[in-house]
């Protein structure tokens, strides 16, 4: 089962918000959305997260992360990457040459030339980098992130090259556990993340349809956005007699 939200900017930023400023903050699932999204994505969700919440992306990151990490997300969140195909093979195989230097070859890793290269080269670049990488010194490049870099410095990497490599698996719809309870709705990713929760109060409104393969319920709330959780194997009975 998944959830979408027909609002993607506006999705983002509340489930940002949440992970950055919630009873208990979620670095995971906030680095998760940053490096998994575009840069023309990136900027409408810092509009967004800024006009509904009153304060800067950047200011949150910086207030909840620490170290390469935090160095890695501001960045990435700052600059504006190229989005196209075309690579130069050049500056491909120089990039594969200084993830070498920086770590397989040298005694500790040189953290500073991983963010530059992660969050300077586009993501069809890092996909040719990993490939030149793997030829040229017979190791994947994910492989070199887990052992040289650790922690969420490690999973903002490996979330970023991931995506490079193969987007559509990454953005393969996500299983979850969906429950309905007396106050309302709740969602939460298998593997762990926050519970993703809607009050009774704020809906508004309730569709059940048959989709392909599956049913699909939809959840429009007050402030407009719809929730779509998809994969119900079987016909349930009207939600609107629970809610």
């Amino acid at each position: 089962m998944s959830l979408w939200i027909l609002d993607p900017a506006g999705r983002d930023a509340t489930v940002l918000r949440e992970a950055l400023s919630g009873e208990t903050v979620d670095l995971r699932a906030a680095t998760e959305i940053i490096c998994s999204r575009t840069p023309s994505q990136l900027q409408i969700m810092k509009q967004t997260y800024y006009a509904r919440f009153g304060t800067y992306l950047e200011h949150d990151i910086g207030h909840h992360t620490s170290g390469d990490h935090q160095k890695l997300l501001l960045v990435y969140v700052g600059i504006p990457r190229y989005e196209g195909p075309e690579v130069d093979p050049t500056i491909v195989t120089h990039d594969a040459k200084d993830l070498y230097k920086a770590g397989e070859k040298r005694l500790g890793t040189d953290e500073k030339t991983f963010i530059r290269v992660f969050t300077e080269r586009s993501w069809a670049h890092l996909a040719s980098v990993s490939s030149a990488y793997h030829h040229m010194y017979d190791r994947k490049l994910d492989k070199v992130i887990k052992s040289e870099t650790s922690g969420n410095f490690e999973f903002a990497l490996l979330t970023i090259l991931r995506c490079a490599e193969t987007p559509a698996k990454y953005f393969a719809k996500n299983p979850g556990q969906f429950k309905v309870y007396s106050g309302g709705l709740a969602w939460k990713r298998q593997g762990g993340g926050k519970t993703i929760e809607i009050d009774k109060a704020d809906v508004t409104a309730v569709t059940w349809m048959k989709v392909p393969r599956a049913y699909q319920l939809g959840v429009r709330i007050k402030d407009g956005l719809f929730y779509r959780f998809i994969g119900f194997r079987e016909q349930v009975p009207p939600l609107r007699a629970c809610l």
